[in-house]
Order: C-alpha cells, then structure tokens, then sequence
C-alpha cells in the first residue's frame, strides 16, 4: 500500500483513538520520520475512511447498527482507495 514502517505509528494512532486525541502523534511521527508527501497523502487517505474504527462503531452498535459489517467494510474501502492511490503515483517524490 505504499506506507513503510516509520508511517505506521502515525496510522495505526489514527486508525485506534481518532484523528482529534491522535493528531498530536500523527503530526510529531511525520515530522520526526520525515515521512514522504505521498505516505503522509496515503496514511491520511487511510485515515479519511477509517478513523476511530473501534469508537465510531461502538456509538452506531448502540442504535442498532452492525459492528463487524462496519469494521469489515471500513477497512476494506480503506485498503482499497488507498491502494488505488499508491497505484496511481498521484505523487511522485
């Protein structure tokens, strides 16, 4: 998918407590990694679809929604735009 280890803190962060409470880690990782344009564009893609996984589905179980069809489905749409976009060499460093 185009994200080496060093961009996995950051990702894995996002994906388990959320943009908001992890964007500190995200911003320091990417900084402190110097991370690539196109990996921080993948890892925030990622992110754009599949952010607090575990508390997002959480709240919609609570109304009657389906966990593991939401979890499931999340990241799978999340692996596949973002390895579209890695395919795409929308950026080129």
């Amino acid at each position: 998918m185009g994200i080496t280890r060093p961009g996995l803190l950051p990702l894995i962060t996002g994906v388990v407590i959320g943009l908001t409470y992890g964007a500190g880690v995200i911003i320091h990782s990417i900084r402190h990694y110097k991370i690539s344009r196109r990996e921080v564009f993948l890892i925030l893609l990622f992110l754009s679809v599949c952010h607090a996984i575990f508390e997002d589905t959480l709240i919609f179980v609570v109304i009657g929604a389906n966990g593991l069809v939401l979890v499931v489905a999340r990241l799978i749409l999340a692996v596949f735009f973002t390895y579209l976009a890695y395919r795409s060499r929308l950026f080129e460093d």
